[in-house]
């Protein structure tokens, strides 16, 4: 079901847990600002597409929806914590949330997710570090990608990160990150050929493909 880019403003009507039978729902760019609870009801659900939007929280309900392999919440206006509910969701491939105004820490519950090859939770206010249980996040079909940056995670870059053993894409610029880079996470990129973006004048990062300066330019 698709309502892209309608003039819709306000909620989404509760009565939407009725459309049990659905797979795939796209609302984008319509002005919504908030998601009923009721959506937990949708357990076919498996696209969730809700970007470009004004929603303003997200509610720990999308982790009754078991069957979910895409959750695509980018560009809006959401903030708190993460519900740890989301990071249940072990069938989800593509967990997009950047671009929204999100806090508290990267749950633990991250190294649950272990169908997941797309997390994407850049440009938020995400910081404590980040889980070592990332390194859990495996797939046998697809090129796992890591959009961490412009964040305030602090503390070092965990080891277990050159467990990804798919890794192609990592990008962990624009944080509080310190020190060296890890050598099994090296010995991953390398090995992958994996692009991976820093701040090479906070971390030590003999790998890195791409570094960048405290300005925020490329070095």
């Amino acid at each position: 079901m698709g309502l892209s880019h309608l003039n819709i403003t306000g909620l989404i009507p509760t009565e939407i847990g009725r459309l049990t039978g659905i797979s795939k729902l796209m609302i984008e760019g319509a002005h919504i600002a908030s998601i009923p609870t009721e959506i937990g009801l949708l357990d076919s659900l498996t696209d969730l597409l809700m970007a470009n939007n004004t929603i303003e929280r997200i509610p720990s309900e999308l982790g009754q929806l078991t069957a979910l392999r895409v959750l695509d919440l980018r560009n809006n206006n959401a903030s708190g914590t993460l519900p740890h509910e989301l990071f249940l969701l072990d069938q989800c491939r593509q967990l997009r949330i950047s671009r929204n105004q999100l806090t508290g820490t990267l749950p633990t519950y991250i190294g649950n997710m272990t169908s997941l090859w797309s997390l994407e939770v850049e440009h938020n206010q995400l910081s404590g570090p980040i889980p070592s249980e990332i390194g859990h996040l495996s797939t046998n079909r697809f090129y796992v990608e890591l959009r961490l940056n412009h964040n305030n995670f602090g503390g070092s870059i965990p080891s277990e990160i050159g467990l990804v053993r798919r890794l192609d894409k990592l990008y962990i610029q624009g944080t509080n990150l310190r020190g060296p880079v890890p050598t099994p996470v090296c010995e991953l990129v390398n090995l992958r050929y994996a692009q991976f973006y820093a701040d090479c004048g906070q971390v030590d990062c003999p790998c890195c493909s791409h570094c960048f300066c405290s300005t925020g330019g490329s070095c």
